[in-house]
C-alpha cells in the first residue's frame, strides 16, 4: 500500500446530488452563509418570538422572502446561525454542494481517484495495443444497438447514456479477462481509499461558466451562472492510500484470462495517468491558444511543466472535466471518420444553418472565473508519494 499526498492544482467540485436554493443562504460582504435553520429558531425563540414567524414570512412573501432581509428585521446575527460560511464571487441563486461524509466534512471519494486512474490505463492500452480495429467495432456496435430501438422515447433515453455505453465496452476490451464479466476484472485489484480534507474551510463557492466557441472563432460566456462549492486551487487536503493486491495479480492472473505483460504494465499506473495528462493538456493547450485564453495557456504551460518526477502524477476528475478527458474522448481524436459518425448520429454540435456541424469538437469547455474573467479549468489534483 502507497500513501499519497493530494495537492489541488485547479478547482475541484464533487457534487453530493444536492443543491441549495435562496432560502439556504445569505450572501454578505463577499460571503455566503450556509443557514441552520434549526439555530435561526433557536434565535428566535432565545428573543422570546415564536418560531411561527419564519413560517409565517415566508407564505407572506413567496419567492421574493429574502432570508438577509429577514434576520435583519429580527435582530439576527447571521454568524450565530450559520453551519458555515465561504467565499464568494457573485451574487448565486443556487449553489452546487460538495460531497461530505457524515460529519459534514468533504471528501474526494476513492470511487473518483480510482475511476481517473481507469480512465488513464483504458487510453493506454487501448492507444498502445494496436485496438484501432476492435475500439470501431465496439463503438459501431453500440450504434447499431442504439438504432435497433424504434420506440422515440426509448431511443432518447438510451441516447443520453451513449458515451459512458461506450466507455463500459471499451473497458471490457482493456480490464476484462477471458470472461467478459466484472470477476475477471484486472481493476478490481486496485483498492484506493477516501482522502477527507481537513475542514470546509478549504471550499470556496466558485463561479463556473460555460464557454463556447462561436462562428467569429473566439470563446464567449454563456449568460447563465454556475455556483459550486470546490476545493480551492493550490490547497494540500490529506492523503489517499492506494493498494495492488499482489495475490490476485501475481498468483490469479493467468486463471483469469491475463499475460503477465498486461499485469505488469497495470503497475505502473502513475506513469500511465502522466501519460494521459500530458496528452490532454497538450491538446487543451493548443485548444486554448487558439481561442487566445492567455490565463488557460498559462495555466497548462505550467502543469505540463510539472510533470518531471517519478513519484509524482496528475489526475482530473469530478465535475466540469469535459468530453476530452473521458475515456473515449482523446481515443476518437486519433479516429476522426468514427467522430464524425457518432457526431452524426447524436446530433453533437449540431447548429440550424450550414455547415450543420462545427468543426470544433468539443466546442465548449467549463471554466472557473473571478472577477469577470476566466481563470481556471476544472478537476485537476496532483498525487505525490508520501516517503
Amino acid at each position: 500500500m502507497t500513501e499519497y499526498e493530494i495537492s489541488v492544482e485547479s478547482p475541484v467540485y464533487i457534487g453530493s446530488g444536492d443543491e441549495l436554493d435562496s432560502m439556504d443562504f445569505v450572501v454578505q460582504n463577499g460571503r455566503v452563509s450556509i443557514i441552520s435553520v434549526d439555530k435561526v429558531l433557536a434565535e428566535l425563540k432565545n428573543k422570546g418570538k415564536s418560531p411561527l414567524v419564519l413560517h409565517d414570512e415566508i407564505e407572506q412573501f413567496g419567492r421574493n422572502f429574502d432570508f438577509g432581509k429577514f434576520l435583519y428585521r429580527h435582530g439576527i446575527n447571521v454568524e450565530k446561525i450559520s453551519k458555515y460560511t465561504l467565499p464568494c464571487d457573485g451574487n448565486p441563486n443556487k449553489i452546487g454542494t460538495f460531497i461530505k461524509n457524515a460529519f459534514g466534512v468533504p471528501l474526494i471519494p476513492g470511487s473518483s481517484i480510482k475511476g481517473a486512474i481507469r480512465t488513464a490505463l483504458t487510453w493506454y492500452f487501448l492507444k498502445n495495443g494496436n485496438m484501432e480495429g476492435e475500439v470501431e467495432r465496439t463503438v459501431r456496435k453500440v450504434l447499431g444497438e442504439l438504432n435497433r430501438i424504434r420506440d422515440n422515447r426509448e431511443r432518447r433515453r438510451a441516447s443520453q447514456s451513449w458515451e459512458r455505453k461506450i466507455g463500459q465496452e471499451l473497458e471490457k476490451l482493456v480490464f476484462y479477462g477471458k470472461e467478459k464479466d466484472p470477476r475477471f476484472d484486472v481493476n478490481k485489484a486496485m483498492t484506493v481509499t477516501d482522502a477527507s480534507l481537513e475542514s470546509v474551510g478549504l471550499l470556496e463557492l466558485a463561479l463556473c461558466k460555460i464557454f463556447t466557441a462561436t462562428r467569429e472563432n473566439r470563446l464567449a460566456p454563456k449568460n447563465f451562472d454556475i455556483f459550486v462549492e470546490a476545493i480551492k486551487p493550490n490547497t494540500q487536503i490529506g492523503t489517499t492510500k492506494i493498494s495492488l493486491n499482489s495475490y490476485f495479480l501475481e498468483e490469479k492472473f493467468s486463471e483469469l484470462g491475463f499475460d503477465r505483460d498486461r499485469v505488469e504494465t497495470f503497475r505502473e499506473f502513475p506513469h500511465i495517468c502522466n501519460e494521459f495528462s500530458k496528452n490532454l493538456i497538450e491538446y487543451e493547450l493548443d485548444f486554448f491558444d487558439k481561442y487566445g485564453l492567455s490565463e488557460l495557456v498559462m495555466f497548462y504551460e505550467r502543469l505540463l511543466s510539472s510533470i518531471t518526477a517519478d513519484n509524482e502524477f496528475l489526475l482530473r476528475l469530478g465535475f466540469g472535466i469535459g468530453w476530452i478527458s473521458t475515456t473515449i474522448g482523446l481515443i476518437l481524436r486519433d479516429n476522426p471518420d468514427l467522430l464524425k459518425d457518432i457526431r452524426r448520429e447524436f446530433r453533437l454540435g449540431r447548429r440550424r444553418y450550414q455547415p450543420y456541424y462545427v468543426p470544433e469538437f468539443p466546442k465548449t469547455r467549463k471554466i472557473i472565473t473571478e472577477r469577470g474573467k476566466p481563470r481556471f479549468p476544472m478537476g485537476w489534483i496532483c498525487l505525490r508519494e508520501v516517503k
